[in-house]
């Protein structure tokens, strides 16, 4: 098989994958449409749904680092290289469905987004790292961010949907303070099996989630808002429990019923800070 056929092959496999995935999680996890009296402002994030920022890396490994993903050409889908490129549109590495092949925080409205993974690390059962970088290039002023990700998967492409785990953090790359965190994972089958999905990302003027949010300096971090969601799925959301903003829910026959009301810290020293100090 050439060359051509193998990269059509591959984007044929993703894309079915990425829309069985997110036709699951469209039909399953109704935490996704809920608003829980949100957003939230960020010393009401507490210890980040008990995702609290692992450290980010030196200020000189962060930049040859990000001078390295910002090299990639702009598009780009090269998986034998691990390279992957795109701007704001539509594109079948974002679709905002919270999968284990998901690019994490995109879309990024506004940002580009590059981003290195080993895509033939999925062929065996392992560990894998992804490093992200979303910026302007034309706006040189405008806050970049740099995620990295954890992931677990028992490999054979396929079998990440049955078994996996991930966790990825982005960070402001001037300060290389929290802005964001993500982790999901699965056992036994995605959405079918004991499901979690965890995700903190910040709110824009326009309501919107995503790192475009704090993308503008004249925002202070401090003052940003966020959304956050903790859902906890099994049997493709026949039974569901978890966390939206400031309200707590179960879910029963695909109903999102709120139970509880999830009480403002109000305090200021749990809101995650110096991970990119040392």
């Amino acid at each position: 098989m050439g060359a051509a056929p193998m990269v059509m092959w591959r984007r044929r496999v993703g894309v079915a994958l990425g829309l069985a995935a997110a036709l699951a999680c469209a039909g399953c996890c109704r935490f996704r449409y809920a608003d829980g009296g949100g957003p939230l402002a960020r010393e009401e994030l507490g210890d980040w749904a008990g995702m609290p920022p692992e450290p980010a890396p030196d200020a000189s490994a962060l930049a040859a680092k990000l001078a390295d993903l910002k090299a990639i050409r702009l598009p780009s889908f090269r998986p034998l290289r691990g390279e992957y490129a795109y701007t704001e549109d539509p594109h079948w590495l974002s679709t905002e469905i919270p999968d284990p092949w998901d690019f994490p925080f995109a879309p990024a409205r506004g940002l580009v987004v590059k981003g290195t993974f080993p895509f033939w690390a999925r062929a065996v059962p392992g560990t894998r790292r992804g490093h992200y970088v979303y910026y302007q290039p034309a706006n040189p002023a405008a806050r970049a961010f740099y995620a990295v990700e954890r992931q677990w998967g028992c490999g054979l492409f396929v079998g990440d949907f049955l078994w996996s785990t991930a966790r990825v953090d982005a960070y402001d790359a001037a300060t290389r303070e929290p802005v964001a965190a993500k982790a999901i994972g699965c056992v036994l089958g995605w959405g079918f099996g004991p499901t979690r999905f965890r995700q903190i990302l910040p709110v824009g003027r326009d309501g919107r989630r995503g790192l475009h949010a704090l993308a503008d300096p004249a925002v202070p971090l401090s003052e940003a808002r966020y959304d956050v969601r903790d859902a906890h799925l099994m049997l493709l959301g026949l039974l569901g429990w978890g966390r939206v903003n400031h309200r707590r829910y179960i879910q029963l026959f695909w109903t999102l019923i709120p139970v509880a009301t999830v009480p403002s810290t109000g305090a200021r020293s749990a809101t995650p800070r110096g991970s990119g100090r040392g």
